[in-house]
């Protein structure tokens, strides 16, 4: 699969997104409308995943298989480790009142996971 050539432009992009985020998050009466960051990120992910496909469609060497491959070894690492470093600090630093929603939303996102592996492996197999 052909990777996107760099774009110098999509890192500008790419950087006018976290500082707006990070701006909003940081000083809240200084930086407002932060939430544009966000949508910047997605209009960016969507492109790059969408030439990924197209271009692989027109060289006909695109496989549903190796897509969510790359998707997975990508996003999973990170979600496991902030899963368990949230659980983690969470244990340390909340009252036993407050850990009971941090442990059913940790729980909530397990389920999330089956449910997308279910709905990976249905597409494989069809």
């Amino acid at each position: 699969m052909l990777s996107s050539p760099y774009r110098r432009d999509i890192d500008g992009l790419r950087a006018i997104a976290v500082l707006s985020v990070v701006g909003f998050h940081a000083f809240p009466d200084w930086v407002h409308g932060g939430f544009i960051g966000v949508d910047i990120f997605f209009v960016i992910s969507g492109y790059l995943i969408s030439y990924q496909i197209f271009t692989g469609l027109l060289n006909n060497n695109f496989s549903v298989l190796d897509f969510y491959e790359r998707r997975i070894r990508r996003i999973f690492p990170a979600l496991i480790t902030v899963l368990f470093a949230s659980l983690t600090m969470g244990y340390f630093f909340y009252f036993p009142t407050n850990s009971a929603p941090l442990l059913e939303t940790f729980l909530q996102v397990q389920h999330s996971l089956q449910i997308f592996y279910s709905g990976v492996r249905l597409t494989i197999l069809m």
